[in-house]
């Protein structure tokens, strides 16, 4: 005999914490609260980052780069991306429960199924977690802000081909039309 203890799995954990919920939980309802939770993560880390999270951070950017022609490890990576901001807040509740659904999630990936956009849009998804490492470096809220606004755009979940959340597409700025100027007129000698 002997005595030894085991962390719980992921599905165990996510059973307890949706426990009470009248019809229980998906993964997809995971999905839905976890990128829910990304900001909130991102700006808590963004105010409490060490010089440790944020050579990780940069670490695994460069690995997420190493992975743009490889779905299914540029999508671990990027998870693993997402857990090493939720690591580097200080509210551990909030970090701890993004991780929590983040743990569901990866126990139960089979296997990744690019979308045909993955490829063309590959670049723009790295160069958004790259802007979050660096306004999460930088310790710059608005930046983290923005960072995560851009980074939304490549969300998107599907259940049967029914968006469930649409994937909201970078707009392009247009330049801001000024409007057309009237000429002053000099009001003071028409009395």
């Amino acid at each position: 005999g002997g005595l030894f203890a085991s962390s719980p799995n992921a599905s165990f954990r996510l059973s307890h914490l949706i426990l009470g919920f009248r019809d229980g939980g998906t993964l997809a309802d995971c999905a839905i609260v976890r990128h829910a939770l990304e900001e909130p993560v991102a700006l808590d880390a963004t105010r409490w980052r060490t010089a440790e999270d944020v050579a990780d951070l940069r670490a695994i950017i460069e690995r997420m780069a190493a992975a743009v022609s490889d779905p299914r490890r540029y999508l671990l990576e990027n998870w693993q991306f997402h857990r090493r901001i939720a690591q580097a807040c200080r509210n551990r509740v909030l970090g701890n429960l993004y991780c929590t659904l983040l743990d569901a999630n990866e126990a139960e990936l089979k296997d990744v199924m690019p979308s045909p956009q993955f490829a063309a849009t590959v670049a723009e998804n790295l160069a958004a977690h790259r802007a979050i490492a660096e306004a999460i470096a930088d310790g710059s809220i608005e930046a983290a802000k923005r960072a995560m606004e851009a980074h939304q755009a490549f969300f998107s979940l599907r259940d049967a081909n029914r968006t469930i959340i649409p994937a909201k597409l970078p707009q392009r700025r247009m330049p801001q039309r000024q409007p057309a100027r009237t000429p002053y007129r000099d009001l003071s000698s028409a009395r």
